[in-house]
């Protein structure tokens, strides 16, 4: 056990997606604040990977889980039980249908999963299109519309019923900007050549806001142009809104911020602040073309992370904490402008509420993976988790609970800028 344990650190001090080696060893949580087992606080500027949007052991959480915890923990996805029915309701109160249908999951990707199956039931076509650069999940099915290919090296599936066209990218140095005028003409013609083959996909699935590759917003107007296209022809538009949902963005969901509402919704992360729980939304004459029982996962709707689900949306609902990220998240933005104009060393800050990425810079102005995990590293030292990468290796996420109050936030801010000055004083 000793070996196999030193063997899974090793190989997570070396994973590209910034598991570092220095990390700490956390065993509680308050919170935007993380503790170490040397009680030693630690800043979690990733919000639990986006996930704890109401930010660690929130106590009506908590106290949800707790009482679920000793009356019922699971039933099987086949047997009903009362807090699913509470969460169903809740859940479609809060969504953004009138009639809403709902498909309960467990993760991200089994949303992902659950939501092209709905959209082939309901074309009864098979192909689907994605974006470049997008972040759909590592399962299989998932796999197939995410953009990365070193995540698809040990699993297989039919490229050929997947397209591909590109998302709108703000270029950093030396690297090519995309428009969204080029990204739109592309999507077109693709599926015009997809209409004579008579080949047309069953789903075009894509993020509002990127974020695994980089937080790259493609803004609300090439949206609604690609939601235009793809349903000219006859296409289901999914929104993979696992990050930007639950107040990240300044708004219930993103769409909710813009009006641009999609077929399907992809829901997750945010829903069970920690707890694993995900959905598909939609309304019920899209949802239902898929025959029940067509797809189940055995912890999918169970009782406690129902619980879960149903505090969080009672929490949302009293306190609106979206509005607390739209505004702490301006002010970072705002703070990290400044930070930009005086150092050079960081790209225009870009996103929405507090789902914010930049990135660093070299002396020529190109992206920098090397200063990106300086900067990492550096904001470790002083007690603040960081994660860095997107498909350039440079930027860094800044993901932060939203419930971040305005003393974080001016640490969050006075700490960016001296580890910017750290930077530049090694490079002199």
């Amino acid at each position: 056990m000793i070996k196999q344990s030193k063997v899974i650190a090793e190989a997570f001090s070396i994973d590209p997606y910034k598991v570092m080696a220095n990390n700490p060893l956390i065993v509680r949580a308050e919170g935007c604040w993380l503790y170490d087992e040397l009680d030693r606080r630690y800043f979690d500027s990733s919000g639990g990977s986006g996930a704890v949007n109401l930010g660690h052991q929130h106590p009506d959480i908590v106290s949800a889980i707790k009482q679920q915890a000793e009356r019922l923990l699971h039933t099987g996805w086949n047997v009903p039980n009362d807090k699913r029915n509470e969460l169903v309701q809740k859940l479609g109160q809060f969504a953004p249908y009138d009639d809403c249908a709902i498909l309960l999951a467990v993760s991200g990707t089994e949303a992902a999963e659950a939501a092209l199956k709905v959209a082939r039931a309901a074309t009864g076509r098979t192909a689907v299109i994605a974006f470049d650069r997008a972040f759909h999940g590592k399962s299989t099915g998932a796999l197939g519309v995410t953009w990365r290919p070193s995540f698809r090296t040990y699993s297989t599936f039919d490229r050929e019923q997947h397209l591909t066209v590109p998302y709108p990218l703000e270029g950093i140095g030396d690297s090519a900007s995309v428009t969204a005028e080029q990204c739109l003409e592309q999507l077109s013609s693709v599926l015009r050549q997809a209409d004579m083959r008579r080949q047309l996909p069953a789903a075009m699935i894509m993020e509002p806001i990127q974020v695994s590759e980089g937080i790259h917003p493609a803004g609300p107007a090439f949206l609604q142009q690609a939601v235009d296209i793809a349903r000219s022809f006859g296409i289901i538009v999914i929104f993979d809104e696992i990050y930007t949902g639950f107040g990240r963005v300044g708004a219930k969901f993103y769409c909710d911020r813009t009006g641009i509402i999609p077929d399907l919704l992809m829901i997750g992360k945010g829903l069970g602040n920690g707890v694993p729980i995900s959905a598909v939304l939609g309304s019920s004459a899209i949802m239902n073309a898929m025959p029940p029982g067509h797809h189940s996962s055995t912890f999918a709707a169970n009782p406690l992370s129902c619980a879960a689900g149903t505090a969080v949306l009672d929490v949302m609902n009293e306190t609106s904490i979206w509005n607390n990220a739209e505004k702490v998240g301006s002010q970072l933005m705002h703070s990290l402008e400044r930070l930009r104009q005086s150092s050079g060393i960081i790209s225009k800050p870009r996103g929405e509420g507090l789902l914010i990425g930049f990135d660093m810079l070299d002396n020529e102005g190109n992206a920098s993976p090397a200063k990106a995990r300086l900067f990492a590293d550096l904001a470790m030292d002083r007690g603040i988790l960081l994660r860095w990468g997107g498909y350039s290796g440079s930027t860094i996420k800044v993901t932060p609970p939203l419930t971040m109050n305005q003393a974080e936030l001016d640490f969050l801010s006075s700490s960016f800028t001296d580890i910017a000055d750290v930077i530049q004083a090694k490079e002199n």
